[in-house]
């Protein structure tokens, strides 16, 4: 009987209930979603997220980018990454905006980097990514900032102001590292 008593006082549109000991308003606010929280958590259940907003896993801040060139140089690097650490481990689509979008096999998640004048940033698309897919994906970025590292910082020959990316802070790349939890073992 309690137990509908609290189911009741829980899901209940109403705006307000009274204790029937001391006859005080209790809460003002709307129980509705604050019940359906309950239950779905108390039955084992997660609020769902919207599969088609995706995460922002990472985002470096660019004083100039040079977006074609850039994106070229990342969707070719990314391609070559697909088949680790096994054959079939991402699948390749260009979207809409001309990137590149990596499907996990196991379905559970897609990444993408997206290249704008001024960020870089790499976004997690799925409501329930699996672990195997996070640890995949944090390889993958791990090996997508070592390319934008050497395109930065590693072409000597290269004026700085004419280099396809240019960072607005030295350590971006390392600050968007630090966000990803695994790396792959150096060889």
């Amino acid at each position: 009987m309690l137990l509908l008593f609290l189911l009741f006082v829980l899901v209940s549109p109403t705006s307000s209930f009274c204790l029937p000991s001391q006859g005080q308003v209790v809460s003002e606010t709307s129980t509705t979603n604050l019940g359906a929280n309950f239950l779905s958590e108390l039955f084992g259940g997660k609020e769902e997220k919207d599969p088609n907003v995706p995460t922002v896993v990472f985002e470096i801040a660019t004083k100039d980018t040079r977006i074609g060139a850039l994106q070229f140089l990342i969707q070719i690097h990314m391609v070559s990454q697909g088949n680790l650490p096994e054959k079939g481990t991402w699948l390749p689509k260009q979207n809409e905006d001309g990137g590149l979008d990596l499907y996990y096999k196991d379905g559970s998640g897609m990444c993408t980097i997206v290249i704008t004048e001024y960020a870089v940033k790499a976004e997690r698309y799925g409501s329930n990514p699996s672990l195997q897919y996070m640890l995949q994906e944090s390889i993958l970025l791990h090996s997508v900032l070592d390319e934008l590292e050497k395109t930065a910082f590693d072409v000597e020959d290269i004026e700085e102001e004419k280099r396809l990316l240019q960072l607005k802070e030295k350590d971006g790349i390392e600050k968007a590292r630090q966000t990803l939890p695994a790396r792959a073992e150096e060889s």
